[in-house]
C-alpha cells in the first residue's frame, strides 16, 4: 500500500477514509506490509518544516501545527474568549489545526486545539481546549447529491440486470470485491490528495474529471481577491474589533503537517519462546519486556513508550471512533479503560490464581456532546514530540552572556517554584468529538471534549 503523502498546497476536498471509521479495541487492527512491520488503523502526523508561504499560513486547508488561528472564510469569526484559558483567563496558542471533514459530508471542517503554556495553568482543568468549525459546502453538497444517485442509478441498473439474468439476488456479497457500493480509497485526512480510488470511482461511474474536480478553475481570481480581503481595510467595528484580538494572539512557530500510516513491529516472543542463552547476548536482550520485569515502571507507560518509539517524531495519532493510547495509569485511563467484568458463566476456582480482568476502552465514559446531546467519539490525540516543536520565539534583543545567563536562571527558578514559568506540562492529549459533527445551519462553532494525561 503506497504510504499517503502530505500535500501542504490547496487540494481536492477530502475527508477520513471510511476504514478510519471503525473501531478498534486492541492490538489486533493492522494488517502485514512486506517488510515485516504491521500497519495499524491509526493515521500519525509528523512535522514537515516550517510554514513560510503567506498563502499557506492564511489557508485553513493546509493543516499545521502552532500558528496563528485560521479560519474558514465565508462564515462568522469565533469569539476571541473561545481560546481563553480557564484558569488564569489569558489567551491561549494554537496547537494543532487540522482540516478533517467527515466522509461523506457537505461539512467543511476544521479542528483547533489551544493551550496554555503558563506553569501554573498546568494540571489544571481548562487549559487545554479544543472546537470545531463547519461551514456548509454547497458546491461538494452537490456532487454529494450526484454521486448518490449515480449510486442509486447504478444499484437499479444491476438489480435489473440479475432479475434479468434469473440468478439468487440473495447470494452473499463477497467482502474482498472491488465492486462494493462502499469500495472507497484511503484518502489523506489532513487535506491531501491520496484518495485516488474515490476519484477512479466517480469517473468510472460516467463523471469527466473536469466535473468531479474541487478546486475551482477560477482559483486564480479567489486567491487574488483573498489577497485583497487580507489587505483591505475592515470598516465593521465589531469584525475589525475581533480580527485585531485574534491577530494579537500570541503564537508558536507553524510547521506543516505531514501524515503516514502507522507501521509498528510484531509482537515479541514470549521469555518461553526465547533461546537459553538470550539473558546473556550482551546489549541486544536489553529489551522493554525485560526492563519492564526489572523495573517498577507502569505497564501503561511501558506500552505508550514502546508503540511511539516505532515513530517517535509523531506528534498526532488520529483515529477517528479508535481507541487512544493512554500515557500512563492514573485516574483519566482508569475512566476511559475500567476493568472488564467476568463474563457470566466463567468458572472461578475456590482456590489458586483467580481470572484476571483486563482494561477495556468505554467510550461512554466520555460525556455526551453538549450541544445535541450525541455519543462523543475518539478523533485525535496530541503527542509529547509537540512540546519540543511548539516554543515561543526567544526575543531579538542583544543581551551579554550575563544577562542571558541571569535570564535562564530566573526563568528556572520560576519553572521549578511555579510562578509565572511558561512551559506545557501533558503527556497526551485526547480529543473527544460529537460523533454526528452537530450543526443547526450552514455553520459552526463548537467546543468538544479534551481528556488530558499530564506529565508527573
Amino acid at each position: 500500500m503506497d504510504q499517503p503523502k502530505f500535500n501542504s498546497r490547496k487540494t481536492k476536498r477530502q475527508s477520513p477514509s471510511t476504514a478510519l471509521n471503525m473501531a478498534y479495541e486492541d492490538d489486533s487492527d493492522w494488517s502485514d506490509s512486506e517488510d515485516g512491520q504491521q500497519q495499524t488503523s491509526v493515521l500519525l502526523g509528523i512535522p514537515d518544516g516550517e510554514i513560510k508561504d503567506p498563502k499557506d499560513l492564511r489557508d485553513p486547508n493546509v493543516s499545521r501545527l502552532g500558528g496563528k488561528p485560521t479560519f474558514i472564510p465565508g462564515v462568522s469569526r469565533p469569539p476571541v474568549s473561545s481560546s481563553l484559558c480557564k484558569v488564569c483567563n489569558s489567551p491561549c496558542e494554537v496547537l494543532l489545526h487540522i482540516w478533517c471533514p467527515f466522509e461523506n459530508s457537505p461539512m467543511d471542517r476544521v479542528l483547533y486545539v489551544f493551550g496554555c503554556a503558563n506553569s501554573g495553568c498546568q494540571k489544571r482543568p481548562g487549559s487545554i481546549r479544543a472546537f470545531r468549525q463547519l461551514r456548509y459546502n454547497d458546491k461538494y453538497a452537490t456532487k454529494l447529491e450526484k454521486r448518490k444517485e449515480r449510486a442509486q442509478r447504478e444499484k437499479e441498473k444491476e438489480a435489473k440486470a440479475v432479475a434479468a439474468s434469473g440468478l439468487n439476488t440473495n447470494t452473499p456479497s463477497n467482502p474482498f470485491s472491488m465492486a462494493g457500493d462502499s469500495v472507497v480509497g484511503p484518502t489523506n485526512l489532513f487535506g491531501t490528495g491520496f484518495g485516488a480510488a474515490e476519484e477512479e470511482e466517480d469517473l468510472a461511474s460516467g463523471g469527466s474529471e473536469d466535473e468531479y474536480e474541487y478546486e475551482d478553475e477560477d482559483e486564480p481570481e479567489v486567491d487574488a481577491l483573498a489577497d485583497k480581503l487580507t489587505q483591505a481595510t475592515i470598516t465593521e467595528p465589531s469584525v475589525a474589533s475581533t480580527q485585531n484580538e485574534w491577530s494579537a494572539h500570541p503564537f508558536y512557530p507553524p510547521y506543516y503537517l505531514n501524515t503516514v500510516f502507522e507501521y509498528i513491529s510484531p509482537p515479541k516472543p514470549s521469555p518461553s519462546q526465547k533461546p537459553a542463552s538470550a539473558g546473556t547476548a550482551g546489549g541486544e536482550t536489553w529489551d522493554l519486556e525485560q526492563y519492564e520485569r526489572a523495573s517498577d515502571e507502569d505497564p501503561v507507560f511501558q506500552r505508550f513508550a514502546q508503540r511511539v518509539g516505532e515513530e517517535g517524531t509523531q506528534c498526532i495519532r488520529y483515529e477517528l471512533k479508535g481507541t487512544p493510547l493512554a500515557f500512563h495509569t492514573d485516574d483519566v485511563y482508569k475512566k476511559l479503560f475500567p476493568l472488564a467484568p467476568i463474563t457470566p458463566g466463567t468458572q472461578v476456582p475456590v482456590t489458586g490464581p483467580q481470572p484476571v480482568s483486563k482494561p477495556t476502552y468505554d467510550p461512554t465514559a466520555v460525556p455526551l456532546c453538549g450541544h445535541c446531546g450525541g455519543k462523543r467519539v475518539f478523533e485525535c490525540q496530541l503527542m509529547p514530540n509537540m512540546l519540543n516543536l511548539l516554543k515561543r520565539p526567544l526575543p531579538k534583543t542583544k543581551r551579554s552572556a550575563t544577562e542571558a545567563e541571569e535570564a535562564r536562571k530566573k526563568l528556572v527558578a520560576a519553572v521549578l517554584g511555579g510562578q509565572g514559568g511558561v512551559g506545557m506540562e501533558w503527556g497526551t492529549c485526547m480529543v473527544f468529538a460529537c460523533e454526528q459533527d452537530c450543526c443547526d445551519g450552514r455553520e459552526a462553532w463548537r467546543e468538544e471534549e479534551v481528556w488530558v494525561q499530564w506529565d508527573r
